[in-house]
């Protein structure tokens, strides 16, 4: 037995008591929580994702910060669309537009849409949809293609045409707020009726459209 005598057997320590381990683990799931907390608070909100285009979010916010971007997104979009609502008064665009195009279809001018008074009547982003069903965008664009629709008219009719005459039947204002004039030209044997429709944004023309009745 003495051979054994210089290996005494190393005690362990003693078992800690199932309170101290089960304080210690309430302590560490406290601190991931309070840490998994802080890292939501503090990460950088995503971009907002609307459901129906009006600023409503998809899911709920996962966070202070994109809480709060939802709400400003929700304000932004909200008067976004108050600012780009077609308005119920039309301010005499209609008609002054009107005045400038039977002028320039009587006297033949293929520069009329280039006048500042025409042109000031139109928003930057007008939109202009022709007989053709073609979508014109963009103030110049839709200048030179007014400019060329009278330069064809009065190709087609002739230097010795006789003026023609015109009715016009308006506004009558639609249910989705534009501006709705019925015309008709005659000239000699010729008779063309067509509808005007104009939507009026911020004191501008920002659409419109001519269709072929």
């Amino acid at each position: 037995m003495l051979f054994f005598s210089c290996c005494k057997p190393v005690s362990a320590p003693a078992d800690r008591s199932s309170s101290d381990l089960e304080v210690d683990t309430r302590k560490l799931d406290a601190g991931l929580s309070r840490s998994t907390k802080e890292l939501r608070i503090l990460q950088q909100a995503p971009v907002p994702i609307t459901a129906d285009g009006k600023g409503k979010p998809q899911h709920s916010p996962r966070s202070l910060f994109e809480a709060s971007a939802y709400r400003i997104a929700f304000h932004e979009e909200k008067a976004r669309q108050e600012l780009n609502k077609p308005e119920e008064d039309h301010h005499g665009l209609p008609q002054k537009f009107l005045e400038a195009y039977v002028n320039a279809l009587k006297d033949g001018n293929t520069a009329w849409a280039s006048n500042p008074e025409v042109a000031d009547l139109f928003s930057d982003d007008v939109k202009m949809t022709g007989q053709d069903k073609k979508t014109t965008e963009g103030k110049p664009q839709v200048i030179r293609r007014l400019n060329k629709g009278i330069e064809m008219l009065v190709q087609m009719a002739g230097k010795d045409a006789a003026v023609p005459t015109w009715e016009i039947e308006g506004p009558n204002l639609t249910d989705k707020i534009s501006h709705e004039y019925k015309c008709t030209i005659r000239r000699g044997a010729m008779r063309v009726s067509f509808k005007l429709e104009f939507t009026i944004i911020r004191g501008k023309i920002a659409e419109f459209s001519n269709t072929r009745t």
